[in-house]
């Protein structure tokens, strides 16, 4: 793991960064991995901001903490005129929200129209592509008269494509065509459009290619995103190279590395015997003793379209 010592004594460091990529990796921000994944996840990785992460940690003990210190963290930045580090406050919080709390999605619009006015995305730039009867929000910026080459890329399982916004810059910035998606279950085409994930990733990859007229392709998946560019390539011809930046082959079991031994050997059991009801009751039951776990498979329902617990894992077994 890379400290701050680390991070702000190498002089050479600042050569190479891109404004919006971090750099390295905070492993003492909170007792939790898993908060402390998401701490670092949404920050820039400049060390003002990891301080402020770190002297709210403290107060942080469960999701309606983080909620709640992260939004106060967003309001004071905004305030200041930090547009970048507001909306990255503010798609934590929105993060941690439940589906149906009715903060979720004005803090959700005001990430992206955030995001797009700091990194110069206009309206222009963003596109709908229509599919299954909705339609799939899209970015592209103006190609360049000769590009280096054409690259699609999408997000993984709970993204936003804004969140790309910097790699999609920067490999704009130095020649090339880049078009950015977020397919079914994916940011603003699940929540505008309610379309729900599908395993057939190639179908949308195809819409997106069909619609801004692209052949010979460089297809980019992002963390679970690693596992659907493979998916993708497989089927449609346009896509030449790929690149898993995560490689995923097994999202069930990555899901299920989040539950203790016991816990997991018993669930993969059930799912595989069919013993639905059973696995619903026990999900139900934990979902009622941890706010961590009620979050986690409401989030999977919302992002499948899974009506059930069970349904959920068994749409999880890609």
């Amino acid at each position: 793991m890379t400290s701050s010592t680390t991070l702000t004594a190498d002089p050479s460091v600042k050569q190479h960064y891109f404004e919006g990529f971090p750099v390295g990796y905070y492993d003492d921000l909170h007792p939790d991995a898993g908060m402390t994944m998401e701490m670092n996840r949404f920050s820039t990785g400049e060390p003002d901001m990891i301080e402020e992460i770190r002297s709210v940690s403290p107060r942080i003990h469960d999701l309606k903490d983080y909620t709640r210190e992260f939004l106060a963290l967003g309001q004071a930045a905004l305030k200041r005129g930090e547009k970048l580090k507001g909306a990255c406050y503010l798609r934590g919080a929105e993060f941690c929200m439940f589906g149906d709390d009715p903060r979720k999605q004005p803090t959700r619009r005001e990430y992206i129209q955030l995001m797009r006015e700091h990194f110069g995305f206009k309206d222009e730039n963003h596109f709908n592509v229509p599919y299954e009867g909705g339609t799939l929000s899209a970015y592209r910026l103006p190609p360049p008269a000769q590009t280096k080459g054409r690259i699609v890329v999408f997000g993984g399982f709970d993204s936003y494509i804004e969140e790309w916004f910097p790699m999609q810059r920067y490999f704009a910035d130095v020649g090339y065509d880049v078009v950015a998606f977020d397919g079914p279950g994916q940011g603003s085409t699940l929540h505008d459009s309610q379309l729900h994930f599908t395993p057939e990733w190639h179908k949308p990859v195809a819409a997106v290619l069909d619609y801004f007229k692209l052949d010979d392709v460089t297809l980019w998946g992002i963390s679970f995103g690693g596992c659907l560019v493979v998916r993708a390539a497989a089927y449609e011809p346009r896509v030449r190279r790929i690149v898993c930046d995560n490689i995923c082959t097994e999202f069930f079991e990555v899901w299920m590395t989040m539950a203790k031994p016991a816990v997991r050997a018993a669930v993969s059991s059930l799912v595989k015997i069919g013993a639905d009801n059973v696995i619903d009751i026990l999900v139900e039951r934990a979902m009622k003793g941890s706010v961590n776990t009620a979050w986690g498979v409401q989030q999977g329902l919302q992002v499948m379209g899974s009506k059930t617990p069970s349904e959920l894992f068994n749409n999880l077994k890609l």
